[in-house]
């Protein structure tokens, strides 16, 4: 077990170190920000899944965080956006396969999320991979943007996306 560990810990760094610094006004770093982007824009509505299903108190309030975090940092990406015309959020540079495909994820997760029988648990494996997603997202692009004051801001948000990711975790520990 301990094995495996130290092989993800290379495999994360060995990873971490191919991610370059990009030329100011270079397409993908536009594209990263409005990936990102579409990413808290859709985060920040997760709370509103509390309407119609119950969790417990804990996990309400984790969703609602999580919620809160990420429509902060879509206004956040908005700003730089209008301070940077580079920056081009309504262009994730993605091929139409992969945005469709995607669509078809979130349709059936949003299905699962409003049908299915284990509300609770599917919520938090659900929000489990959306905010290790936006961690290593916001990092990535922290390490490509050469704007220090951005990257300062992304380094801080995938920070509160681990710790969200770590409280939401320990939601599904054994209690």
């Amino acid at each position: 077990m301990r094995l495996l560990r130290v092989l993800f810990v290379l495999v994360l760094v060995a990873g971490c170190e191919s991610v370059k610094q990009m030329p100011a006004g270079d397409p993908q770093l536009s594209y990263g920000y409005a990936q990102l982007h579409d990413l808290m824009k859709r985060e920040s509505g997760v709370s509103d899944l509390l309407l119609i299903r119950d969790v417990s108190e804990p996990t309400q309030a984790l969703i609602e965080l999580v919620a809160d975090t990420a429509a902060d940092a879509a206004e956040r990406i908005e700003t730089f956006a209008d301070e940077d015309k580079s920056l081009q959020l309504d262009d994730t540079g993605l091929p139409s396969i992969e945005s469709d495909t995607r669509s078809a994820i979130a349709a059936a997760t949003a299905g699962l999320l409003l049908t299915g029988d284990h509300a609770e648990r599917d919520l938090l494996l659900t929000q489990i991979k959306a905010t290790q997603y936006a961690e290593y997202l916001t990092s990535t692009i922290a390490k490509a943007d050469p704007d220090a004051r951005r990257t300062a801001y992304l380094y801080e948000l995938s920070g509160k996306f681990h710790q969200i990711g770590d409280k939401l975790s320990a939601r599904l520990s054994p209690r």
